[in-house]
């Protein structure tokens, strides 16, 4: 009889649940799911000059995507980008993360406030200060000229190099709150115990440390790598018009060429490779081989 009353409770709970639910769920399918599937419809139509042919469907659109070298180039690019930005923002995240952890509550929340204080500003204001800093004349040339170090301005716009700078500021935040929210709830007995055993600082942080902040390291490089592979503001700002990554050449070919059909099929193929990246790195990254304490 009790469990007869327990199951009829839970199922008016679910009901209840699924109720409050489908407004969310509603709009959810209506704004986003159905242009979605619209879009994949036509990655699989013709272009022709002016409009869309829809009376065949075939696949030419990807063939032509990854048979091109110069896509495949593009995409190639494009994924370098994501793993050096995701690279960068890690070394400089880590110890910053680090930090936070170990350090007071004033310090922690000074170091929060500076953290998350690029946040309140729009990217696309943040990336015209990078514009003003990183051009010829700007004000780090300027820095460097006057101290000495170099004799000619550095070409830092408009090269990759100078678009991976920006996208490590813009990013770097993702980075040390996905480190740092997992080093802050790591048992601090664990280190005091390694280290009244005998292990050094470096050692304790070695064997205890790092290995339990893996998670927060899988994190937040996913996160940053999937950002920067599907950033469009810098690298059309910083980069310029030579500049060519994935979620610029689908504007390009969408927006400028008028070619739906193939800027779906990019979209559509570089969504999917996306989700192929973040299954497998969350695959290895989730192996209890990482991790050498339990």
């Amino acid at each position: 009889m009790n469990n007869s009353v327990e199951e009829n409770y839970k199922r008016q709970q679910s009901r209840m649940a699924y109720r409050l639910l489908s407004p969310s769920i509603l709009h959810y399918a209506l704004f986003f799911i159905t242009p979605l599937i619209i879009l994949f419809l036509y990655s699989f139509y013709h272009h022709v000059p002016g409009g869309i042919v829809e009376t065949t469907m075939s696949f030419e659109n990807y063939k032509l995507f990854f048979g091109d070298a110069f896509y495949r180039e593009i995409l190639l690019r494009t994924f370098v980008l994501g793993l050096v930005v995701t690279i960068a923002t890690l070394l400089i995240g880590y110890p910053i993360a680090y930090f936070m952890s170990i350090s007071s509550e004033r310090t922690k929340s000074i170091c929060y406030v500076l953290v998350l204080a690029p946040l309140y500003t729009s990217v696309v204001v943040r990336t015209y200060g990078w514009m003003i800093i990183l051009g010829r004349t700007g004000v780090l040339n300027d820095i460097l000229m006057r101290l000495g170090l170099i004799d000619d301005p550095i070409q830092l716009m408009y090269t990759f190099s100078g678009v991976v700078i920006t996208l490590v500021e813009v990013f770097l935040p993702f980075m040390i709150l996905s480190i740092h929210s997992i080093l802050e709830n790591i048992n601090k007995s664990l280190v005091f115990a390694a280290q009244n055993l005998g292990a050094s600082k470096s050692i304790s942080f070695l064997l205890i440390t790092f290995p339990l902040s893996i998670p927060g390291i899988a994190s937040g490089c996913i996160l940053v790598f999937v950002l920067s592979m599907a950033s469009f503001i810098s690298p059309v700002f910083i980069g310029g018009p030579g500049f060519r990554v994935i979620p610029t050449l689908i504007y390009e070919k969408a927006m400028a060429s008028l070619n739906w059909v193939l800027g779906a099929a990019i979209a559509f193929s570089f969504l999917l490779i996306m989700i192929i990246i973040v299954f497998f790195y969350n695959k290895i990254t989730s192996n209890e081989r990482w991790s050498t304490v339990k």
